[in-house]
């Protein structure tokens, strides 16, 4: 199921033996994949409301229909910034410490980051701030080009002195 999903998305480097992903050497991906599945799995309202979290609790009922309580807490400290809204980390021997972040740029306008591999728990968020930040400035300096090559010759000349 998870392989069929995977298929949807257009994640060509991506197979998932197990759905949690918790050391199990067959699972394998690559950040591009891993932000398609994230831009995906953020435009669920319900995954956006959990993911942005610090805390969420809820009910879990198994097939007995007994229930328990449940509560996670978001280890994501990128939360606390504005304009992060998620998504995912983890850790495990064979990848590293690992985050997938969406950032809101303005409006409905978002970037998804994946860090992979970092070799610290705090390097992912430490590696995503520079991420966000390159992209920044690549977003500015293209403004700036569209802005200098909308106006008329002579202006033009003089903005790119």
């Amino acid at each position: 199921e998870l392989n069929l999903q995977a298929q949807k998305l257009n994640m060509k480097n991506t197979y998932f033996d197990c759905p949690h992903g918790l050391s199990n050497q067959l699972n394998r991906s690559t950040a591009s994949d891993m932000a398609l599945l994230s831009s995906y799995a953020m435009k669920n309202q319900l995954v956006r409301d959990i993911v942005n979290k610090q805390i969420y609790e809820t009910v879990i009922y198994n097939d007995n229909g007994e229930s328990r309580q449940v509560t996670w807490v978001n280890t994501n400290i990128l939360l606390k910034e504005q304009g992060y809204d998620g998504v995912k980390t983890g850790i495990t021997k064979s990848v590293g410490a690992r985050l997938s972040s969406r950032y809101c740029i303005k409006d409905r306008m978002h970037i998804i980051i994946v860090v992979l591999g970092a070799e610290a728990q705090l390097l992912r968020y430490s590696e995503t701030q520079l991420i966000k930040q390159w992209v920044l400035e690549q977003i500015q300096h293209i403004q700036k080009r569209i802005q200098v090559e909308g106006q008329p010759q002579q202006k033009k000349h003089e903005a790119e002195n």
